[in-house]
């Protein structure tokens, strides 16, 4: 063995550590490595292709399928392959089962008697037998590729000689080559027999037949016969051996069924029971079929992909149509052009994301992520520690919605990066079983992905969720239909050859089958069974019907297949679901007897009976179909079921118990299940909130539904009905919300907890105040904050901040409409209650929103002071979303008072925090601040790139007042730029954006600064009437900065008119100026360059006592008498 190889330092394909080199030889090298994914040891296999370097594209592609077809071969002395695909230089390689304490066959036989050995051929043939019928040649037999580990034979390293290039010619080692295939013959099952028969004579003689260091070694073993008086056998053996060594294919046993059948009689050894084998080879092995122009469009789509032209399809089918076969063609084909795939499979009942946690782990490993990555995707990814090396720590909190966000774009940016690398083609199966958060994911990659070198082909059922096509509208959507009369001829004839195109025969199968793929299957499985064998269907007597039942048949003629013994774990999977969860199972058949508890046994009996599958480039296995887990679930009785659901739940919450919370979805389905109402309210209390935070409704909605059939405490229900409503509150369900708390506010007045029925008032007030709906809104905080302070003096702390949130929630009320004065007493009076319970986190908040409060009326020192508290407390508190938020406000003071250098600061520091936490959206209100001190600078460009960067990001983010507001700031530049086409197109969108939004300070900034725009543009009548709406809007919403800057602007425009009253303009100005005066604030540099000249043309034209007369008469002005 050599272990002197240089072993790459980094993961080989990304997924493999190698580890020392266990052999190698013309084929390639077979080295030790570990599964990061699956944390097994595996022996992977670099192939070498001596004959083509590099293998050229249609080798490729041949290999792909050739391993493909080893990797579904399933049998108990064929050593398991694991996974297949090219590495960087486009050489192919494959992973297989590790025998770290194997030995070569001659090796383990020398021990062993007569019979011994004559049993260790007998696994050999058993091998043959399988892998023949599976229509492969193995090509190589010799001790080598025969090994025994516990006395079980495992071959090895099948058709690799035909994968390398070398198709039907002269292929193996010589020694145990067959004299035909020295003469140029093609490679047959018989060419196999042949090296059976050295392999046997090794085994009884102790050599080979022939003298290998012979000059004359291929002549004696073309010509001469081997001297069978070495065999130490009898002669019923020997005869064996001597037939397996004819010289000519026709001496030889016709199959390796036949060899085996004589080698067990030779020795009277009772015949082995054979694993199920039947008529697979052909069945299996049909060709993709019908679909040539549907994998074309596919194809075309993947080379725009690979070329950076990202894409979509949503492929639609009913069930057995061939979606699967479909997306499994391109997978292979994907492979071999370089292209990186990762798969991911829906499931009913599926958690939060769970479309998507299969392929995270594969993902991880293509683009490595950063701590702060690492630690927002630790709660999807189970022991994300093997899959990435930075640090896992805890992981900075953000509100609900920036949480989602963070997550959302961290899994998005992930993608980008591996696509970066190497171009993706992600397979997403099952698709109308996701939750919303999945789909929700899956819009996010849609926004950009023409950019990215990526391909999403996502496969659904056609009747199960017919809303998909609309729902993802980006996606173009291909519906296969089912397959045509002369696609259903060309699979028949691949099954049965020429006979398969009898038009009888294909008659039958188009009214049978009407074209879906696997009934075809079926019915000629059926059929084959009836006539003896499948080529004997074409003379057969055609039955009137085949399944009478139609699919209720289909499934339980495959489950027949699967013999008693093993159908008890085969219900448990049923029961678990879908998708296989191997360490339940095995965990749970523990309890199972002893002769049905073999979990490996049972998977190679379930996967040649067609019922178990693991899908190419899947990590777990599944039912084939799930029309499969139907019938086995429909035969099951009540009782039966529930005790199988208990199984399952109990031993996933025994397995799990350190890490649940990915599996509280499955832990309430199982215990629903099995009838334990406790053990399923407590995983669907945590499932519903798990689904809430995540922002999965209509999954969060199921699991409250179902909770308000299991509990009947009014208070209990109460809650539930609460987060029903916030839930659908939030899904824009404004009257279910609304009926819900309704509902949820009769349970709480039932019962003595003042609490709860506050807390259905504020949802209420709070679905008000959304609406837009106000005066109802204080009605019901009202009755909130009454309930509340009635409470003294024995109140509890969550009394007390449950009151401080009333208040507060009245001031937003209040500031919502502009009444900032209104909203001031109840500000004070939560500040007051807060500091009564010194809670320093409501304290904190209260101080915020006074701060913002006085922000918004212009008084920026008493703002800055109560942020500047705000900040203090927050830092105590290490709430560095507080902090973040507290420094943006200080750098909008700041920037208010002229003071631009702190400004910058200020902001800065809020951007470094907000990327810190992972707060995309945070960070993104940042960075369009910090575009405004350059901006007034005059420095156009930075403030560009920083609002151009704002406004890639807050698109990605689909926040529609954030993008009005970063498209607003983009028209300023454009504007003082003179790129005024550019500057209206802005504009117009930032208005619009304005008004679908309801806005009304956004759109009162936005038509004021198109109003500055049409005045630079000399349009002075459309400047005017566009300041006077933006004007009429500020006064509503009580904003004195934005009536300023329309004070201003208006009086530009009433200078360039020629005013024939110039004390108009004037009277603006200083009228401006009062209120910057009360406000403590200054112009911004625009704004005195106009007023600049308002003040100039004044001087100019008006004496200095009508100057006085003006400003006096301005002193006492109300804006109202003025205008």
């Amino acid at each position: 063995m050599s272990t002197t190889a240089t072993i790459p330092a980094s993961p080989f394909n990304y997924r493999y550590r190698l580890h020392e080199r266990l052999g190698s030889g013309g084929m390639g090298a077979v080295y030790r490595a570990q599964d990061i994914l699956t944390g097994e040891e595996v022996a992977l296999k670099r192939v070498i292709s001596t004959a083509v370097t590099p293998p050229t594209p249609e080798l490729k592609l041949a290999l792909a399928r050739e391993f493909q077809a080893l990797a579904a071969l399933r049998h108990p002395h064929i050593i398991a392959a694991r996974d297949y695909g090219f590495d960087h230089t486009g050489q192919p390689f494959f992973t297989m089962e590790l025998l770290p304490t194997a030995v070569p066959l001659t090796q383990a036989g020398q021990w062993q008697d007569t019979t011994g050995k004559v049993a260790l051929l007998a696994q050999l043939l058993q091998a043959l037998i399988y892998v023949h019928r599976h229509h492969i040649i193995h090509r190589d037999l010799k001790p080598g590729n025969v090994l025994v580990a516990g006395g079980a034979v495992k071959l090895l390293d099948f058709g690799l000689a035909a994968l390398a290039g070398q198709s039907g010619d002269a292929s193996g080692t010589l020694l145990y080559m067959a004299p035909e295939l020295l003469r140029g013959a093609p490679v047959t099952a018989v060419s196999d027999l042949y090296a059976v028969g050295v392999l046997a004579y090794e085994l009884l003689a102790g050599w080979h037949p022939f003298d290998p260091t012979s000059l004359d070694f291929i002549k004696n073993l073309l010509t001469q016969e081997p001297d069978f008086s070495y065999v130490d056998a009898p002669p019923e053996l020997v005869a064996v051996v001597r037939r397996l060594l004819a010289k000519e294919p026709d001496g030889r046993y016709p199959h390796a069924a036949a060899t085996l059948d004589a080698l067990c009689t030779a020795v009277a050894l009772p015949l082995p029971a054979e694993t199920a084998v039947t008529r697979e080879s052909f069945l299996q092995a049909a060709p993709f079929t019908g679909r040539s122009a549907e994998l074309a469009q596919l194809l075309t789509r993947l080379q725009h992909a690979q070329a950076g032209q990202g894409n979509s399809v949503l492929v639609g089918g009913e069930s057995g149509v061939g979606k699967s076969r479909l997306l499994n063609e391109l997978r292979t084909q994907a492979l071999v052009a370089g292209t990186a795939v990762l798969r991911g499979q829906a499931r009913a009942d599926g958690g939060p994301f769970h479309l998507w946690q299969e392929l995270l782990p594969s993902l991880l490993l293509l683009a490595p992520p950063d701590e702060m990555e690492t630690a927002v995707l630790a709660p999807l990814v189970p022991h994300i520690h093997r899959f990435s090396a930075a640090p896992i720590h805890p992981l900075p909190p953000l509100e609900p919605d920036k949480a989602r966000t963070r997550l959302l774009l961290t899994i998005t940016g992930l993608l980008h990066r591996a696509a970066q690398k190497q171009p993706l083609l992600l397979l997403l199966e099952d698709l109308h079983w996701a939750d919303d958060a999945s789909l929700e994911l899956l819009q996010w990659l849609l926004r950009d992905l023409e950019k990215q070198p990526c391909l999403i082909l996502a496969a659904y059922r056609l009747g199960e969720r017919p809303s998909l096509p609309t729902d993802l509208p980006t996606m173009s959507h291909l519906r296969l239909p089912r397959l045509p009369a002369a696609a259903i001829a060309e699979l028949s004839q691949a099954m049965l050859g020429t006979h398969g195109r009898q038009p009888a025969l294909l008659t039958f199968l188009e009214q049978q089958t009407e074209g879906n793929t696997f009934f075809i299957v079926e019915v000629m499985r059926a059929l084959a069974e009836e006539a003896g064998r499948l080529d004997h269907i074409p003379q057969a007597q055609l039955p009137a019907h085949i399944f009478p039942q139609g699919i209720q048949d289909v499934v339980q003629r495959r489950l027949k297949r699967v013999g008693e013994q093993h159908q008890p774990l085969l219900r448990l999977a049923a029961i678990a679901g879908r998708q296989l969860d191997l360490h339940v199972l095995t965990f749970v058949a523990g309890d199972l007897s002893p002769a049905t508890n073999d979990v490996d046994e049972w998977l190679t009996v379930c996967a040649n009976a067609l019922i178990l599958e693991r899908p190419d480039g899947s990590l777990h296995w599944q039912f084939s179909h799930d029309k499969l887990r139907e019938g086995l679930l429909a035969d099951l009785l009540p009782a039966e079921k529930a005790a199988l659901h208990r199984q399952i739940g109990l031993g996933m919450e025994t397995l799990y118990a350190a890490h649940l919370a990915p599996y509280y979805g499955d832990l309430a389905a199982h215990f629903q299940g099995a009838g334990m109402a406790e053990k399923e309210i407590t995983y669907r209390q945590r499932a519903a909130a798990q689904a809430q935070a995540a922002y999965a409704n209509e999954t969060a909605l199921a699991h409250y539904g179902r909770l308000l059939a299991l509990l009947t405490d009014p208070a209990a229900r109460a809650e539930v009905l609460l987060a029903l409503g916030t839930v659908l509150k939030l899904t824009g369900h404004w009257q279910e919300a609304e009926a819900r708390f309704e509902s949820a506010t009769h349970l709480a007045q039932q019962t003595a907890d003042p609490w709860l029925q506050a807390r259905c008032f504020r949802d209420a007030g709070n679905l008000r105040r959304s609406q837009g709906d106000y005066p109802s809104a204080l009605r019901w905080l009202a009755e909130a904050q009454n309930l509340l302070a009635a409470e003294k003096p024995s109140r509890s702390s969550r009394i007390v901040s449950l009151l401080v949130d009333v208040l507060v929630e009245i001031g937003n009320v209040y500031q919502q409409q502009g009444a900032y004065e209104a909203a001031r007493p109840y500000l004070q009076l939560a500040l007051e209650q807060a500091e009564t319970a010194n809670d320093r986190a409501a304290i904190a908040l209260v101080w915020h929103n006074l701060g913002s409060n006085n922000y918004m009326q212009g008084h920026y020192h008493s703002a800055q002071i109560y942020y500047e508290k705000a900040l203090a407390v927050r830092q105590e508190l290490d709430d560095k979303p507080g902090c973040a938020n507290a420094y943006n406000n200080l750098g909008n003071i700041a920037f208010r008072l002229g003071d631009y250098d702190a400004a910058q600061k200020q902001y800065a520091t809020s951007l470094e925090l907000r990327q810190q936490m992972g707060d995309v959206w945070g960070a993104a209100a940042s960075l369009n601040n910090l575009g405004i001190v350059p901006y007034h600078r005059q420095d156009y460009e930075t403030a560009r790139r920083y609002w151009e960067e704002a406004l890639a990001v807050r698109r990605t983010l689909g926040d529609e007042w954030a993008i009005s507001q970063t498209v607003d700031n983009l028209a300023l530049i454009a504007r003082v730029q003179g790129r005024y086409a550019e500057a209206l197109q802005l504009s117009d969108e930032g208005i619009h954006r304005r008004r679908q939004l309801d806005d009304k300070q956004g759109l009162a900034i936005a038509t004021g600064n198109r109003a500055r725009l049409l005045a630079d543009m000399d349009d002075l009548p459309a400047a005017e009437s566009l300041y006077r709406e933006s004007l009429s809007l500020s006064q509503e919403i009580e904003d004195r900065r934005g009536i300023v800057y329309c004070l201003i602007g208006l009086a530009d425009v009433y200078r360039r008119q020629g005013a024939k009253e110039v004390t108009r303009p004037y009277q603006l100005i200083l009228l401006a100026q009062r209120l910057l005066a009360e406000m403590e604030a200054h112009m911004e540099q625009d704004e005195q360059e106009l007023a600049g000249l308002v003040l100039a043309q004044a001087e100019q034209e008006l004496d200095t006592a009508v100057r006085a007369a003006a400003r006096a008469e301005v002193e006492t002005m109300s804006l109202a008498e003025f205008f």
